[in-house]
């Protein structure tokens, strides 16, 4: 299954359905069902001055960046459908350059996984079904 990764609290955000668009600086054709992966790097300056704006700004309290219970990195969080992506939205979230939106969200049991690549070039990448516990079933729910 395809999987991408996203830095906390954005994989926290989209895994709980808080938000419908994740920022990007690449684009995809790609539209369907996705795994949603906490990358590993956070910055707890930036996580901080990040969770105040949500708070001010769109009244969304995320997770203590200390709290790994509910903020895991370095593995799968989520899933979601990828419906569009845009270089111009409408959203507060939206930062660019490409903006994805999101459907569907739900969060899954934290499931360590490390893609075989990584690193700032790491784009889509491939989990098995099997890795993350899903069902054919489960993802079936999605789409309905």
């Amino acid at each position: 299954m395809r999987a991408v990764s996203v830095r906390q609290p954005w994989a926290w955000l989209a895994a709980n359905g808080h938000i419908e668009l994740l920022n990007f600086d690449w684009t995809t054709s790609y539209r369907g069902e996705f795994l949603i992966r906490a990358g590993l790097k956070l910055v707890k300056r930036d996580y901080r001055a990040l969770a105040t704006q949500l708070r001010d700004q769109l009244d969304i309290e995320v997770p203590d960046c200390d709290d790994e219970a509910q903020l895991p990195r370095g593995g799968i969080v989520g899933m979601a459908l990828l419906t569009g992506t845009y270089v111009e939205h409408p959203s507060p979230l939206f930062r660019g350059p490409i903006g994805w939106t999101l459907s569907h969200a739900q969060p899954l049991p934290f499931t360590p996984f490390n893609p075989p690549h990584s690193g700032p070039d790491l784009h889509w990448f491939d989990v098995p079904r099997a890795a993350v516990g899903l069902s054919a079933i489960a993802a079936e729910r999605m789409h309905s």
